[in-house]
């Protein structure tokens, strides 16, 4: 679901789950999944996330946060 967004935006280490490449990655149900989150309220979480994988760490298991700052911010190649 995410190469083809990721070859449109240029991140080279982020399209597929293969050696060397990071790995970004939601398991979610897809019966129970949605988003509260709202302008006024940003920040609420969403429902059916199981589990958030950032870099190839587990960073969320079920609503509990494991780890801080697996994540690194990237400019995009090109226009977004």
């Amino acid at each position: 679901m995410t190469g083809r967004p990721a070859r449109a935006i240029g991140p080279v280490d982020r399209r597929f789950h293969a050696p060397g490449m990071m790995a970004d990655d939601v398991v979610f149900d897809s019966a129970t999944v949605i988003d509260h989150a709202t302008h006024a309220q940003p920040t609420d979480r969403s429902d059916g996330i199981r589990h958030v994988l950032v870099n190839g760490t587990i960073a969320h298991r079920d609503v509990t946060q494991t780890v801080s700052a697996t994540g690194r911010f990237e400019a995009a190649a090109g226009p977004v």
